[in-house]
This record gives C-alpha cells, structure tokens and sequence, in this order.
C-alpha cells in the first residue's frame, strides 16, 4: 500500500496476460483523465491495461500534467476514479479467500 496515496497497485508482470490494477489504486490507469486503452472487469474489481499499452495522454482538465504522455502505473494529484467504478460502494479491497484451518476439530 502507498502510504502517501492511500492505494495499493497489482501488477501481474510475473503471469501471461495483461498487468491488472485494482481499481481504487490511485494510477493512471484507474484514473477518468487517462487517455490510455483499458478494460473494466466490475466483478474482480479490477482494470485492465494491454501489455503493448506503453502511455495515455492526460486528458484532465486542470493540473500540471495536462496532455503529457503518462504511464498506467503513474499517479498525481487530479486523480478522479474511472467512472465504470464510481458507483461501487462495497468494501474496500476485494475479499480475501480464507486460509484453510491447519488443525481441524476432530
């Protein structure tokens, strides 16, 4: 988790396919300003970025970087959450699967 945007980023560099992020993670790629080609999957809660997706140009319409080319995994401070996401009000992160009990009652 970043500890100054409060997010948290999941790459999936390390798996076939295209790199996730989850979708209250504060980059550009979860951000309404980002320009780049990107897929919405509501029921894992997670964005998805091609791989090939090198920038996207920041379409915000106030802030310091208004028109550069930016990176899914890049951040600042006009972030709005991407608007397939805004009206989502369940928990914060997705659920975590519980780990089996190593010592079951008999």
């Amino acid at each position: 988790m970043s500890p100054i945007l409060g997010g948290s980023i999941q790459l999936e560099s390390d798996v076939p396919g295209p790199p996730g992020f989850f979708f209250r993670a504060r980059r550009c790629a979860t951000c309404e300003h980002w320009g780049g080609t990107r897929t919405e999957d509501l029921a894992k809660l997670r964005i998805t970025v091609p791989r090939r997706q090198a920038s996207g140009e920041c379409l915000a319409p106030k802030g310091p970087l208004v028109g550069a080319p930016m990176l899914p995994d890049m951040s600042c401070e006009v972030w709005v959450l991407w608007t397939p996401f805004r009206s989502y009000d369940g928990p914060a992160s997705p659920p975590r699967p519980v780990p089996p009990d190593p010592d079951p009652p008999a």
